[in-house]
């Protein structure tokens, strides 16, 4: 038998993906607004975070901080436990 999936279960995937684009949309709009070219603008940011050794280590050391926070905000959430010292932790 074929599982079929509800419309929460569809959107729930798809969270993540409209976010990402709503965050670019929003990005180009204020970009727009600045008189600068969108797409040239997201080029530019993708070729320089990993077109070189240099660029893809400087993204990896840049996130992993962030990550890190995230993944202990998850925990704490998941735990029930209430997490405040996030932004003290990044620092």
């Amino acid at each position: 038998m074929r599982k079929r999936f509800s419309a929460a279960q569809i959107l729930d995937a798809l969270l993540p993906l409209i976010a990402v684009i709503g965050a670019l949309v929003i990005g180009a709009i204020i970009l727009v607004l600045l008189e600068a070219n969108p797409l040239e603008a997201y080029r530019v940011m993708i070729a320089g975070a990993f077109t070189n050794k240099n660029g893809l280590a400087d993204t990896l050391v840049k996130a992993t901080p962030l990550l890190l926070v995230g993944l202990g905000i998850v925990i704490a959430y998941r735990a029930k436990v209430v997490n405040i010292g996030a932004e003290g932790q990044l620092i």
